[in-house]
């Protein structure tokens, strides 16, 4: 598999006058990450069950800290600290109850 993520993303911001990624003032496009994941056929076939749901995950709200659990996952690894509620590819997958782009957005509107 190939996995691409960034560390964050970029604030493009016409409103805002602003095209930057360190502004104090976060935007949800600089928070908001988008991932890309390839597999191969070869992966498939030996983890069908496990990628077959995947398709069902598409649009889950997930946080770059916590990428080692989904990484160690998709790797298949075991591990005593592996977390299946932090892995973003595993059914048992649970989302951030608060996630930072919202205590971002708070603080920002609170000037």
């Amino acid at each position: 598999f190939i996995l691409y993520f960034s560390d964050h993303a970029e604030g493009v911001s016409l409103l805002n006058a602003c095209f930057c990624h360190a502004d104090s003032k976060k935007d949800y496009e600089q928070l908001e990450i988008p991932f890309f994941l390839w597999l191969s056929d070869v992966y498939k076939q030996e983890n069908a069950a496990y990628v077959e749901p995947f398709k069902e995950y598409l649009h889950r709200p997930y946080e770059t800290n916590t990428w080692i659990h989904s990484i160690l996952d998709l790797s298949r690894i075991s591990h005593d600290k592996l977390d299946p509620k932090k892995s973003v590819f595993n059914p048992a997958f649970q989302p951030p109850t608060k996630r930072r782009h919202e205590e971002w957005l708070e603080l920002r509107s609170k000037g």
